[in-house]
């Protein structure tokens, strides 16, 4: 497990996965793990947690607001899914469609991120969240992502790791990543990646997998991925934990 900020009086834990972490609730304050050397597996990058600083503009941003959006636009809503035969709960795909946007306009998500600029605040110590408006990229975006999650009342979580494409590419390499696993009405788990929404619409990237997707799957494992599938496009991609490495590691696969 690893240590919250000592400086939080809501101070608890994580769940530690190799070169990773899962965090069913973030805090205003917290000093989150968020990366580190590829030559060492403990996470030595933190990111401050000042969540106070996006609140104003939070503030109209409810479950009460969403919803009521939601039921003056569900026919439409239903009729777009339906069309598309997309096997996703409509409620949810709304939300993250909003919450995509949200993350996408406070954190001016459509500028180029200049990640030479943003890891250098990371090697000068701890920065702040909002130090990162107009240059982020997944852990901040997934975090923000978290927190709004969270004010909204709604189940979900925070995981980093490692991703592919294809994790059957001998030649592809894994790249570190940072995403959320929310929950459908049914309890099933899906992967929202807001940092990687579709197209230029940006759409949420939201992944259906069908075999579960949960702490304990990784918990104790150093190079297990797990196939998941685009609600939207179909396109299979896979989320885990282990090292930047080719054609090394297990995989979970659906139905």
């Amino acid at each position: 497990m690893i240590n919250k900020s000592e400086g939080n009086p809501n101070s608890g834990e994580y769940k530690k996965l190799y070169r990773g972490i899962w965090a069913d609730k973030l805090e205003n304050g917290d000093e989150l793990p968020v990366g580190g050397s590829i030559f060492s597996t403990e996470l030595t990058s933190r990111l401050r947690l000042d969540f106070e600083n996006f609140d104003n503009q939070l503030e109209g941003f409810t479950a009460d607001s969403l919803a009521e959006h939601y039921h003056k636009g569900e026919e439409a809503i239903r009729s777009w899914i339906e069309k598309f035969k997309l096997d996703v709960d409509p409620a949810l795909f709304y939300v993250c469609f909003s919450v995509q946007a949200k993350v996408d306009k406070l954190l001016e998500a459509n500028k180029v991120t200049d990640e030479q600029k943003r890891n250098k605040k990371y090697s000068d110590g701890v920065p702040s969240l909002s130090e990162f408006v107009g240059n982020s990229m997944c852990a901040e975006r997934a975090t923000l992502a978290q927190y709004i999650f969270q004010k909204l009342e709604m189940e979900s979580s925070y995981m980093s790791g490692i991703t592919m494409n294809n994790a059957e590419d001998t030649e592809e390499c894994p790249v570190d990543h940072s995403f959320l696993v929310v929950k459908d009405r049914d309890g099933k788990p899906l992967v929202f990646d807001v940092a990687r929404p579709i197209s230029e619409q940006r759409y949420p990237r939201v992944m259906r997998a069908d075999f579960g997707f949960n702490a304990e799957m990784f918990e104790g494992e150093d190079n297990l991925l797990a196939q998941t599938s685009d609600v939207i496009t179909g396109q299979e991609m896979y989320f885990g934990v282990g090292d930047k490495e080719e054609g090394r590691h297990k995989v979970i696969k659906g139905k």
